[in-house]
């Protein structure tokens, strides 16, 4: 015999049913998640910050010192280096150690 809360067309006890699959839903989304999105979102802000670059000197036409950073002197991107080695706008790219302006 089915008591007054069952026998509308068993709709408690799917509610209890479906309760507990979302809360299993959640307890293993925690396990997998662990913060790793977070981490992710963190590492990429890391790796934008902690960019290594290094100062390299070339010559102007006139034989003029100049200086710009770049992250890899044979295949890198050419950075303007601004007063206080503050990092400036990217401005070209290196290719195969040759180096491009950007107009």
């Amino acid at each position: 015999m089915l008591s007054e809360e069952e026998e509308d067309d068993g709709t408690v006890e799917e509610e209890e049913e479906e309760e507990e699959e979302e809360e299993e839903e959640e307890k293993e989304e925690e396990e997998e998640d662990d913060g790793t999105v977070e981490d992710e979102d963190e590492d990429e802000d890391e790796d934008e910050e902690e960019l290594e670059l290094e100062v390299v000197e070339m010559e102007d036409e006139d034989g003029n010192p100049l200086e710009y950073l770049t992250n890899n002197p044979e295949n890198g991107d050419i950075f303007e280096l601004l007063e206080g080695d503050e990092v400036g706008e990217k401005i070209g790219k290196f290719v195969n150690g040759d180096p491009e302006f950007f107009d």
